[in-house]
């Protein structure tokens, strides 16, 4: 007999200085600047336990203390939460080996905690190729104007059939595959750290529907504002 599918733990990338919000919010790490009375992550880890996830780790560094003080077991007591500092700089890939490492985890999402993508986060079946990276990506036009980390890479572009599209935040990492990967060091980026699978061509994408919400600036946070008031579950 085989038992209920193992739920996919999500890595939140929640150590960012958030410097263009400082303005806007000088007292709090960017995925915790409020809106609506609450921080944007809780609206993200909201948005990702109604979507079926329930186990989460928190890549942590700025401001550590003010993400892992907040109740989040009150708002979701079905869920794990668990937190990971980064006791010196090692940027987003490092940060996400680390806790990979630390808690021997073979598949895990790895989402940005500035970002909150509308629809649901899309399934991808594994298959039995030596695959391991599962992107998320958003067509340009409809993403607003987050960076394109991706349109400089030949092959992103041509197995999106030539359009232009960007990293959702949102990626699906088969973990063994970074055992293989050359010594390198720290900070690197979540792109950098993939980079050897993504010159293999060891990836499958898939085009993401909907809208995508960040808070990188004040304009950003009133159109999510906006967003929250639309929607049933806020």
């Amino acid at each position: 007999m085989s038992g209920p599918k193992p739920k996919i733990p999500i890595i939140l990338l929640a150590g960012g200085l958030g410097t263009r919000l400082r303005e806007y919010d000088g007292e709090n790490p960017k995925p915790m600047v409020e809106v609506e009375n609450k921080p944007f992550l809780f609206w993200l880890v909201k948005k990702l336990f109604l979507d079926g996830f329930d186990c989460f780790y928190f890549s942590l560094g700025y401001k550590a203390e003010k993400i892992i003080a907040y109740p989040w077991n009150t708002f979701f007591p079905e869920c794990q939460f668990n937190f990971d500092i980064e006791k010196m700089p090692l940027g987003t890939g490092g940060a996400v080996k680390q806790i990979i490492e630390k808690n021997k985890i073979d598949l895990a999402w790895i989402i940005n905690g500035d970002t909150l993508l509308e629809k649901k986060i899309p399934s991808f079946e594994i298959p039995k190729e030596n695959l391991g990276v599962y992107l998320v990506l958003k067509k340009e036009n409809i993403f607003d104007d987050v960076l394109n980390v991706w349109t400089q890479n030949d092959k992103i572009d041509r197995i999106a059939e030539g359009g232009k599209y960007l990293d959702a935040g949102a990626i699906l990492l088969k973990t063994s595959l970074l055992k293989n990967n050359p010594v390198f060091k720290t900070p690197i980026s979540i792109h950098e750290l993939l980079k050897p699978q993504i010159e293999k061509n060891k990836i499958l994408y898939k085009i993401q529907e909907g809208r995508c919400f960040d808070i990188g600036t004040k304009t950003r946070i009133e159109r999510f504002k906006q967003f929250l008031k639309e929607t049933k579950w806020s």
